[in-house]
């Protein structure tokens, strides 16, 4: 399990390559280095509890990302939009950083909410006007 967790770490960061590190692949390749050691602990962690959730997309993976917003390791694109539906509202990037901790707890009931009764229907566009 940790080759496969080391073999997607590595994959998602040089898909980054460009626009994070300039094209530069030894940079690329030196953030791996420094990073790996803390992404694999954190990632070990909810392997052993055969959930990896980082795979899994939806509001399981939202939920776990942000509660690991110091490490991540699925698109920002799709964490954000995940954030959102879990939470059933717009959400901004920078209330992820500047509210982190009421961030979480609201995604904390959602996320609850969601295990017990599983995902709620998807809005429909009368109800949005309304």
């Amino acid at each position: 399990m940790e080759n496969d967790n080391i073999a997607y770490y590595i994959n998602f960061i040089r898909k980054q390559q460009n626009t994070s590190f300039g094209g530069s692949r030894e940079k690329c390749n030196r953030f791996i280095e420094e990073t790996l050691p803390d992404v694999l602990k954190m990632m070990d962690k909810y392997s052993a509890e055969d959930n990896r959730w980082w795979l899994t997309g939806g509001a399981t993976m939202a939920y776990y990302q942000l509660k690991e917003i110091s490490t991540i390791i699925v698109e920002y694109t799709d964490f954000m939009e995940n954030l959102s539906r879990l939470l059933e509202r717009p959400i901004q990037s920078f209330e992820v950083g500047q509210n982190y901790w009421a961030t979480l707890q609201e995604a904390t009931v959602a996320y609850r909410d969601y295990v017990k009764n599983g995902p709620k229907p998807p809005i429909q566009d009368e109800e949005k006007i309304l």
